[in-house]
């Protein structure tokens, strides 16, 4: 079913290896025995989108290079490079009790970012299952059907206040709760709520998840946010990561990030922690990969969600002044 329908001969389906809101991932394997990705997604511009970003991205170091897409219709699909399990699946081996996992996952997920939007793009929705790690421990960063250009040639877009809200309640900015297009901040303040996720296990508006209502998850959790602050998020975690989200918080909209700075904070956090051997047994956390029970906890909240307003559709979200074209 899965290769008539899709990609006809082109490949044998191995195995789901993710699903959501919009759509299925599958593992699968062409003639040749080589392993490959097929994104199955039902909303065709989300798809169309999600292809159009990838070949922009080609080439770049932490993203997969796409191969095709599909277009039968009712089902839309991109095959692409095969990028291994999430970091949180109990089979990535990613332990996050250590501090200094953390902080070498941290480095190189900016380094991701800085070049990711080197290319003029943001990602528009990270959190921990849009990272992935192959088996020779390379990371990618997956999920491109909400990214966008944040730039006009090369001016910056204005901010905008938008006519809906996406993402997940979890890891959005305090500017997406707000309804303002986002940028390469937005990026990094997710990126900052995640890992303190990932090393505590938990955030502080995590129980909103269990509001039925979406706008009102949505606003619940930013009433919280607005009233914790970056110290009592980060309480008990190594200075790097506050000074990480503040520095994140406080840039404004059209600022580009000194990724440097940034990436060389967590480096010399992980030199720190790799040089002491003792260190990441005083500082660790309490989320650990092996924790399945906490693992389908998360999968649970982290849906991707666009809370609209009445008549809202799902609109293109990249231009391309000279598109590739896109092989049927």
């Amino acid at each position: 079913m899965f290769k008539t329908e899709i990609c006809g001969e082109d490949y044998k389906f191995l195995k789901i290896i993710g699903k959501g809101g919009f759509g299925k991932v599958y593992e699968v394997e062409d003639v040749l025995g080589i392993k490959a990705a097929v994104k199955v997604i039902k909303d065709e511009k989300l798809a169309r989108n999600e292809y159009k970003v990838l070949q922009i991205l080609e080439g770049v170091k932490g993203v997969p290079r796409v191969f095709r897409f599909y277009d039968k219709g009712s089902l839309f699909a991109l095959s692409m490079e095969f990028g291994g399990v999430c970091i949180i699946d109990p089979e990535s081996g990613f332990d996050f009790k250590s501090a200094y996992v953390l902080s070498d996952f941290a480095w190189k997920s900016i380094e991701i970012l800085k070049n990711m939007h080197r290319r003029g793009i943001v990602h528009n929705d990270i959190k921990p299952h849009q990272f992935i790690v192959s088996e020779n421990r390379k990371l990618f960063l997956v999920d491109f059907g909400f990214s966008r250009r944040f730039k006009n040639g090369k001016f910056h877009k204005e901010l905008k206040v938008l006519d809906r809200k996406q993402g997940n309640f979890l890891f959005a900015s305090k500017n997406c709760h707000k309804g303002y297009s986002l940028s390469r901040r937005d990026d990094l303040i997710s990126l900052g709520y995640m890992l303190i996720y990932l090393y505590k296990g938990t955030l502080p508006w995590e129980n909103c998840g269990n509001i039925t209502n979406p706008a009102e998850k949505w606003d619940k959790a930013y009433s919280i946010k607005k009233l914790k602050t970056v110290a009592s998020l980060c309480k008990g975690m190594p200075s790097e990561f506050s000074k990480f989200l503040e520095y994140s918080i406080s840039l404004e909209y059209s600022k580009k990030p000194d990724y440097g700075y940034l990436i060389n904070i967590f480096k010399d956090l992980s030199a720190l922690f790799s040089s002491n051997s003792n260190s990441t047994n005083a500082s660790s956390s309490v989320f650990s990969t092996k924790d399945n029970w906490l693992t389908q906890t998360y999968f649970e909240m982290a849906a991707t969600e666009v809370i609209d307003a009445p008549g809202f559709k799902i609109q293109d979200q990249v231009e391309i002044d000279n598109p590739v074209g896109i092989i049927l």
